[in-house]
């Protein structure tokens, strides 16, 4: 997999931590590591750090940031239970699930993937109980670069 150098703040810099990039505070714009930092990442997706280098720089929003290496990490979602074929390629569709208060929702709707996405399936790991009753298991997926 693709590994990508960006830097973190020096509190998560720890190997095998997930995370998910989000968009940048209005002072990273003007930051000359603005490109390894940010620019590196895509805005919505989960990555997980690989390495940490023995390198830190002065950061405006979190006072000292760690230079790492991440790759796009997997996330655990749920899907129809006849697309779920270990190594099979799909476009993720999230499920349509509007009770945030359910045990399974965040595997229904998981942070780091986008609607149509194209994905891998890495795993099948369980049958989903749903209160809907849409029948549902629980996959690794990870991202198709």
């Amino acid at each position: 997999m693709k590994k990508i150098i960006t830097l973190i703040d020096e509190a998560h810099a720890k190997k095998d931590y997930k995370f998910v990039s989000y968009h940048e505070n209005s002072e990273c714009k003007d930051c000359s590591l603005y490109n390894v930092c940010i620019k590196n990442l895509v805005t919505g997706r989960k990555y997980i750090i690989v390495d940490i280098r023995n390198f830190e720089h002065r950061c405006k929003i979190y006072g000292k940031a760690k230079v790492v290496e991440v790759e796009e990490a997997s996330s655990e979602a749920a899907i129809q239970p006849k697309k779920a074929i270990p190594r099979a390629s799909l476009n993720f569709e999230p499920i349509e699930c509007t009770n945030v208060l359910c045990e399974n929702y965040i595997t229904c709707r998981p942070e780091g993937l986008e609607k149509n996405e194209k994905v891998i399936v890495e795993e099948v790991n369980r049958k989903i109980k749903c209160p809907l009753r849409i029948e549902l298991v629980a996959v690794t997926l990870r991202p198709r670069t």
